[in-house]
């Protein structure tokens, strides 16, 4: 598989670059890349993110920038593998403020596309992803999101104290036996857990109402086997404003037809087959 060319900044990757222009003044990076296209670099914080930058980078071409963040006791390494998206791309873990510095200093180093930077994430990631999404400062930078498997504790504003200021494109997955963030959501009285989650669907149609659609779906397809998508947004266009996955069997995994998130196989590559043409479709100059 070869996705399109995005810098990835796991905390990022590239989607299709913009046309060829005169480099920005300003870059005068020090980065060094090794031979598989990775730097490993550090904020003067400490805080470190590691950077995929794709064999076809071309400082005269402004890339888009997607942000990939991981879960829980993962690093970058894993949430690389696992999503896929260094078939040209950048991963991040952490607060508003790191992301924000993580943005800053990929534009003074690399030619970034300031309107087609994405954040994808899972699991923790995929909640931190949603609070980007609701908060104003992120969601000025970041065109679109994608959530898989999320964990949509209340600190990361699923329903609750989410103002984004805009219309925001956003779409997510999430399997029927996930067993760490039930599909179903959980309330506070679990055993287990301290934390209660929405419904996903709940959830989605939050988002619907919170860009100005109806809660109830556009569309309810069946994309692939054990799948069902649920579309809101104009009626003939192709991806929709907001998007929810409810994948059947699947448990807390990131969708690939692989396994190579804990061994468990999607009907379909979420990556390739839907979180990057659904990045495509949405530049944040045009929202």
């Amino acid at each position: 598989m070869r996705l399109p060319q995005f810098l990835l900044g796991l905390a990022a990757a590239s989607v299709h670059p913009s046309q060829p222009s005169e480099p920005p003044a300003h870059l005068t990076s020090s980065w060094s890349f090794d031979s598989s296209g990775q730097s490993n670099q550090t904020l003067p914080n400490g805080r470190s993110f590691l950077v995929h930058r794709p064999d076809t980078y071309n400082e005269s071409t402004p890339h888009p920038v997607v942000l990939s963040f991981h879960g829980y006791s993962r690093d970058e390494a894993v949430q690389e593998k696992k999503s896929g998206f260094s078939e040209d791309g950048l991963t991040i873990d952490g607060r508003v403020a790191f992301t924000h510095a993580i943005l800053d200093v990929l534009a003074s180093n690399l030619n970034v596309d300031t309107s087609r930077i994405y954040a994808a994430g899972k699991s923790n990631g995929g909640g931190f992803v949603n609070l980007l999404a609701c908060t104003r400062s992120t969601a000025r930078r970041i065109a679109a999101f994608s959530l898989v498997s999320a964990a949509l504790y209340d600190s990361t504003h699923p329903f609750k104290r989410c103002h984004p200021g805009r219309i925001v494109p956003i779409q997510g997955f999430h399997g029927t036996e996930d067993e760490i963030i039930p599909y179903r959501g959980r309330t506070l009285n679990s055993l287990l857990f301290s934390d209660a989650t929405p419904h996903l669907e709940s959830f989605w149609a939050g988002w619907a109402g919170r860009n100005g659609l109806s809660v109830l779906p556009d569309n309810v397809t069946h994309p692939y086997k054990n799948t069902t998508k649920f579309h809101w947004g104009p009626q003939g266009r192709k991806r929709g404003i907001v998007e929810g996955f409810k994948i059947w069997g699947l448990g807390h995994s990131w969708p690939n037809t692989e396994g190579l998130d804990r061994g468990q196989k999607a009907p379909f590559n979420a990556t390739e087959e839907e979180i990057v043409p659904f990045f495509e479709a949405y530049k944040l100059s045009q929202l």
